[in-house]
């Protein structure tokens, strides 16, 4: 029997064809993730959006997440971005970040991306940082791994599902996946949002030889194993490429679009925004340097002239700035990401900071700023991923951390566009990046691991 096409569903007209009953005929995919709501933070983002929008292309997501898990901050109105009749299945973990937070003598949640950041540390913090990265592999969520594989392989066998998603990091993630895969034969995507042991953060954690071994020996079988394997850029697709010897595909993030606030701030300020995690470490202090020295040059634009910082940002990074010279430099803390969205509608100018020396990280913020069609400062290796897509889209200018020049070009466009009004970025690249379009991507990719001698997948069997 002829294989039938997968069902596609416009989005727009979802809702009139639901009573017709075609969820029946939608393939199933189960998506392992740690971060879901109501964690706030980047994390969340990139699965929570392809879950709202997957149906539209022929997949039902079934979402397995953690019930209590060590989140950085909260944001538990992103729970009402999730579909109505999603499967949410949340198990309990055990972690080791109250251990984590003795041995650093802080209290509070711990934010795992900025763990080992920052200059020196006592005794009691480097000691945690040699349990991180020498004991805990991948990462201290591998307590969740065998509990979950036992309880997945037990629900898969009245639950079927036709494809398995994990996406990571954390990289215990596609070690679930891993395992499901081995035991069940159920194609599996492994979708890195970060590299594994490429990513600039793994050096912090100090591992010795054995841990570096068994690092890369599990990155190696995700690698190999996997059905199909997706990451968020060209240069992460480009190390995890040389690193497999296979074909890495790339799905990049984006952004939902959202609305303008009907009251915006009133005044006469020029708002330079930059919203996200920046660590010491990510600090573009001769950015600081130039930006003050060419506000000098231009006195009237200089008093009105405004940084602000929103996020988890290092404390001693707008001391920096202010001792560079900068006047008016307000740093706010994380907030709920509606709340953080009307601040950037406020903003004028809108900074990304990249990572010195690894061109494939492209932070998720970038494509909300891309939605605002507002000019984009950034400051990145020059030839990277993030410089590359504000170049095809027109959406702003590049400079790198180290380069005097380029960063002075990029003020003087900038100073220009909002003198002149004559910012013009490419509204249908910038388009390419929505999650709905990024979607039918992924949706696509789901599709090609389906075995060609598959006649029906198992959700219509249900």
């Amino acid at each position: 029997m002829k294989k039938e096409a997968p069902v596609r569903v416009d989005y727009k007209m979802e809702l009139l064809v639901e009573p017709l009953n075609l969820s029946r005929m939608r393939k199933r995919v189960l998506v392992i993730s740690y971060y879901w709501p109501p964690s706030g933070g980047s994390g969340v983002q990139r699965w929570l959006h392809f879950v709202r929008y997957l149906r539209a292309f022929g997949w039902e997501p079934v979402v397995y997440t953690v019930a209590n898990g060590e989140y950085p901050y909260l944001d538990p109105g992103l729970a009402a971005l999730v579909p109505d009749g999603v499967e949410v299945i949340r198990r309990r973990i055990w972690e080791p970040y109250g251990w984590f937070r003795r041995m650093r003598g802080r209290g509070g949640s711990i934010d795992p991306t900025v763990l080992g950041s920052g200059g020196a540390v006592g005794w009691r913090q480097a000691l945690a940082l040699w349990v991180r990265g020498n004991l805990l592999i991948p990462d201290p969520r591998c307590f969740w791994i065998g509990p979950s594989v036992r309880y997945l392989n037990t629900y898969l066998e009245t639950h079927p599902v036709d494809a398995i998603v994990s996406t990571g990091p954390p990289h215990s993630m596609h070690l679930i996946g891993l395992r499901l895969h081995d035991a069940t034969g159920i194609p599996w995507m492994a979708d890195f949002r970060d590299p594994w042991t490429q990513m600039f953060l793994f050096e912090q954690f100090r591992p010795g030889w054995l841990a570096r071994w068994r690092q890369r020996r599990l990155e190696q079988k995700v690698l190999r194993k996997a059905s199909a394997v997706v990451t968020v850029s060209r240069h992460c697709q480009r190390g995890l490429e040389e690193l497999s010897g296979r074909s890495v595909s790339v799905v990049t993030n984006g952004f939902e679009p959202f609305p303008k606030p009907e009251q915006q701030r009133t005044g006469d300020k020029v708002h330079l925004l930059y919203a996200g995690v920046l660590t010491q470490d990510r600090n573009p202090g001769l950015f600081w340097e130039v930006l003050a020295s060419e506000l000098e040059k231009r006195q009237a634009m200089r008093d009105r002239f405004q940084l602000t910082f929103i996020g988890t940002v290092d404390p001693g990074i707008p001391e920096c700035a202010r001792a560079a010279g900068l006047r008016h430099v307000v740093h706010l803390p994380a907030m709920p990401h509606a709340q953080l969205q009307e601040s950037l509608w406020e903003a004028d100018l809108l900074l990304l900071v990249g990572v010195p020396d690894d061109p494939g990280v492209v932070t998720g913020k970038l494509f909300e700023y891309l939605f605002l069609r507002k000019p984009i400062l950034s400051i990145s290796p020059p030839g990277g991923d993030a410089a590359a897509i504000l170049e095809s889209c027109r959406a702003g200018v590049n400079a790198g951390f180290e380069d005097v020049v380029g960063i002075r070009f990029m003020l003087d466009q900038a100073f220009g566009w909002l003198e002149s009004g004559g910012f013009c970025p490419d509204d249908a690249c910038i388009d390419s990046y929505s999650r709905q379009h990024l979607t039918m991507r992924m949706a696509g990719l789901l599709d090609s691991m389906m075995p060609a001698s598959d006649e029906n997948p198992v959700s219509q069997t249900n």
